[in-house]
């Protein structure tokens, strides 16, 4: 264990640990195209009125910080975008100078979170200091209503060494601190969880850790239970509406705090999960194998004489943020579309099927690789 914590502490030692920051934008009223626009407190409700429409921001009136490269806001749509696209223009936009991020923006009635990456443009296009602008183009219908808040661009800042400093001493503390209670065990069944462990003080409280929130300090959780002095044993649903959509808890982790949310025990995550299916074990039948195997490989298995491979799983060139190219199959997770590239899922099937045919073990490694959808830089 204390190999474990001296790994976790030289890794966030070494990495660069970063902050939120967020440069506020606000919609220029006055300078649209077939499009009305009005605002009421910071939020916008616009109505588009031909195939053209869109609208310019205010112009930035300081340089943007390097790191900030993702735009965000919250909006309403009455029906899809079809081609939600942007404009960086120098103060105006000009021809070229434009991102098209496909159809990011779908039908709601509740507010959702709309997050697009500029980064790339914001280098190609040299874009980002003082009066600059950006416009935006919804799509090619009339009639949509889309109401839009809390617009700004958001990204990272490097924090000071002691800043850093403060982050790392925060994570050796937890680890090394013993809680007087404990989470023992985590099980995962087809609708519930199962959360186990003992308490030593009255008044103590369960909470749910989600898979973006930390434990210490506590952020994005949510408590679940009272519990007794002594042993526990809640029980509680697997599946629950957070933000509008459904989050499974399979991805949280579960730590036991006092009435004053300060940790009384380490957060654990699940120990046991049912399994939809299960794979029959590998057996392997010789040393032979190859590496990063392909199409043409696979084909040559046989002759080759191979037992083991590993295979690649491109993830930026598998799934994209917009439905775009070979991008095709929707996907919906965590209340956000995704589209899978069907192509490739097909050259992936078509690989695995026939290591599968051939008694093949195949270990898959995980990988973002340079180029496909640039969300992901």
């Amino acid at each position: 264990m204390n190999k474990i914590k001296s790994l976790f502490i030289s890794l966030a030692l070494a990495v660069s640990i970063c902050a939120n920051a967020e440069t506020g934008l606000d919609l220029d009223t006055g300078n649209l195209n077939q499009l009305t626009c009005s605002n009421n407190g910071g939020t916008y409700t616009i109505t588009t009125t031909g195939s053209d429409p869109f609208i310019y921001s205010q112009a930035l009136t300081s340089d943007l910080p390097f790191g900030e490269a993702k735009l965000m806001f919250q909006y309403k749509a009455s029906a899809d975008i079809d081609a939600f696209e942007l404009f960086f223009g120098k103060p105006n936009a000009a021809p070229g100078e434009s991102k098209n991020y496909g159809t990011v923006l779908t039908a709601t009635s509740e507010w959702k979170t709309a997050s697009v990456n500029i980064a790339l443009p914001k280098s190609n296009f040299s874009w980002g200091t003082k009066g600059h602008r950006i416009r935006f183009d919804f799509g090619t219908k009339s009639g949509i209503t889309i109401q839009i808040r809390y617009l700004g661009i958001n990204g990272t800042k490097t924090v000071s060494d002691s800043e850093k400093n403060t982050e790392v001493n925060a994570i050796a503390k937890y680890l090394s601190t013993v809680y007087p209670a404990k989470v023992n065990k985590v099980t995962v069944k087809d609708n519930t969880i199962v959360i186990e462990g003992t308490t030593v003080i009255a008044g103590c409280k369960l909470y749910d850790i989600r898979a973006n929130g930390t434990a210490a300090p506590l952020t994005n959780a949510s408590e679940v239970a009272n519990l007794a002095n002594g042993t526990f044993s809640v029980e509680v649903p697997r599946f629950v509406s957070v933000d509008g959509y459904t989050y499974d808890r399979l991805l949280s982790k579960w730590a036991v705090t006092d009435a004053s949310r300060n940790l009384q025990s380490h957060a654990h995550y699940a120990d046991e999960v049912k399994a939809i299916r299960y794979a029959a074990p590998g057996i392997f039948k010789g040393k032979k194998g190859i590496g990063g195997i392909m199409e043409t490989a696979a084909t040559d298995i046989g002759p080759l004489g191979l037992h083991t491979v590993t295979f690649n799983v491109i993830v930026n060139g598998l799934i994209s943020m917009n439905k775009t190219g070979d991008y095709t199959q929707e996907y919906t997770y965590c209340g956000r579309k995704y589209y899978i590239n069907t192509t490739q899922q097909a050259n992936n099937d078509k690989i695995l099927k026939i290591c599968s045919n051939n008694d093949i073990i195949v270990a898959a490694i995980i990988l973002f690789n340079t180029g496909g959808d640039p969300e992901y830089a």
